[in-house]
């Protein structure tokens, strides 16, 4: 059963796709675009916390996010609502 999670940003009632989410934090950090990987890799670690139930503030003080995954953390925080939920077939 995989864990899975939203991002909707606030004031919308529709999720956004996550790679328009990662267009987003790319133009905040001021950083390219990748075609294959989302920046800093925050699907991969931001996303797995967020997937198990884990809210930003959460992520914001796990002193394993520092430097652009806290900055990552914070612009999601400020910016969008997570939905967290699980499959099951």
């Amino acid at each position: 059963m995989p864990n899975c999670f939203s991002l909707t940003r606030i004031g919308e009632v529709s999720p956004m796709p996550l790679s328009q989410v990662d267009e987003l934090i790319c133009e905040h950090l001021a950083v390219p675009v990748s075609e294959r990987t989302y920046a800093f890799g925050w699907f991969d670690s931001i996303g797995l916390m967020l997937a198990i139930g884990k809210t930003f503030d959460d992520v914001i003080a796990d002193d394993d996010f520092s430097g652009p995954m806290r900055e990552i953390a914070c612009f999601l925080r400020d910016n969008f609502t997570s939905h967290a939920w699980y499959q099951r077939n």
